[in-house]
């Protein structure tokens, strides 16, 4: 991969002269951990990224004309380089139309609003030791950076994503329409048309000036003959053929409300293979909001949750009979900007409404506080981070994270 990633830097070097823009950019947070307590009362340490994976180290090249461009997005983890993000090339003839093939990501409908200050990956046991099982029995709220609210076109797979943007008459300015469909590179030279188109992800948008911006998104799916095309496949949010919808709210000066849901329309199959998450026909409810009205003071509030599926009686997990269960966390997450630093503050709470004590019936409670100094395009951040014993066997989990990020 070393190679290939050289080659392609030397390769935007010399077709230089053919682009009319070109550029490189980067975003990237590592996380040092120089402590925590663990379940098993060890205090530990460890490097990551704030949602528990590897550290985060990426960069981005995009070369264009004024029709044509390619945008390549590189992740550096230890000892290894690989693709993450973008890795497609694109035509626009127009400004009323693009076409994006490969792989990558278009978040133009996403949710605008986050669940927290990024203090809740320790607040709420993703940092494996937390809580017995790395965490994955607690609640965990899924709005994250915002596919929870609505999901962005995110192509993991090979595929193409159709952008249309008419602007004919001033009725129409606002309007998104999309679609996204991964047919995929396969050595048999292809896989069934009809399952690919029925795995399409498609959108429309439509922004009112001063009001709001209305989405809605239908997410197919197909898994007849051992074969799979499905166009939306994000990190912590996988439902399968699901019908989407959100508005954002942005009438109110300073204020910013974002709600949006997820209907299944077939059995959901869980969530990073998490027990307690199955639910038949699941609705799911995100609601953010952010307000900035008063004086270097941002208040942050999100809420989340499974509802009204009914639920269905998996395989066990570790020797116990699993019955799906519907949750709810919400995270309040205020920051104070003083003229030295950033303060602020995580609070989260969720719940897991089971009727097998120990097994679906689970709490959480996850606080903490961090200051944050920015430094041109990057930050520094220290916080100290805590979870309560809510559930038997569990104790108090306590962590120290230090992380810096930057962005270019």
């Amino acid at each position: 991969m070393k190679k290939i990633v050289t080659v392609f830097v030397l390769t935007l070097c010399f077709v230089t002269p053919v682009f009319s823009q070109m550029r490189m950019n980067g975003w990237g947070r590592v996380v040092w951990v120089p402590a925590f307590l663990a379940q098993d009362g060890e205090t530990k340490s460890t490097m990551q990224s704030p949602w528990g994976d590897r550290p985060d180290l990426e960069f981005m090249f995009s070369a264009s004309s004024t029709n044509i461009g390619v945008d390549l997005g590189v992740m550096v983890a230890p000892n290894e380089f690989y693709q993450i993000g973008n890795a497609k090339v694109w035509w626009r003839p127009d400004e009323n139309f693009k076409l994006h093939l490969g792989s990558g990501r278009v978040p133009i409908l996403r949710g605008k609003v986050a669940s927290s200050t990024g203090g809740y990956a320790y607040a709420w046991g993703r940092l494996s030791g937390f809580f017995p099982n790395g965490g994955k029995n607690a609640p965990v709220m899924m709005i994250g950076d915002g596919d929870g609210i609505f999901s962005r076109f995110n192509l993991t797979d090979q595929g193409a994503i159709l952008e249309f943007t008419p602007n004919f008459t001033p009725a129409l300015e606002g309007l998104y329409i999309g679609a996204a469909v991964a047919p995929q590179w396969t050595k048999e030279g292809g896989i069934l048309a009809e399952t690919v188109y029925k795995g399409i992800h498609a959108v429309i948008g439509y922004e009112i000036k001063d009001i709001g911006h209305l989405r809605l998104g239908f997410v197919g799916g197909n898994e007849e003959n051992g074969e799979t095309a499905n166009a939306s496949k994000n990190w912590d949010f996988s439902y399968d053929r699901r019908i989407e919808a959100a508005f954002a709210l942005t009438a109110v000066p300073n204020l910013l409300i974002d709600i949006g849901g997820k209907y299944s329309l077939h059995e959901h199959p869980g969530i990073l293979a998490q027990p307690g998450f199955s639910l038949e026909n699941p609705l799911y409810a995100a609601l953010g909001v952010m307000y900035t009205g008063v004086d270097k003071l941002s208040f942050g509030f999100a809420i989340d949750g499974h509802f009204a599926g009914a639920a269905t009686l998996e395989t066990s997990y570790e020797g116990n009979p699993v019955v799906s269960a519907p949750q709810i966390a919400f995270n309040i997450y205020p920051t104070y900007s003083f003229d030295f630093c950033d303060v602020g503050a995580d609070l989260s709470y969720g719940m897991q409404l089971g009727s097998e004590k120990g097994v679906n019936d689970k709490k959480m409670a996850g606080f903490g506080v961090h200051a944050q100094k920015t430094y041109g395009h990057g930050n520094f951040r220290i916080g100290v981070y805590a979870t309560a014993p809510l559930n038997e066997g569990e104790k108090w989990g306590f962590s120290v994270p230090t992380w810096i990020t930057y962005s270019f």
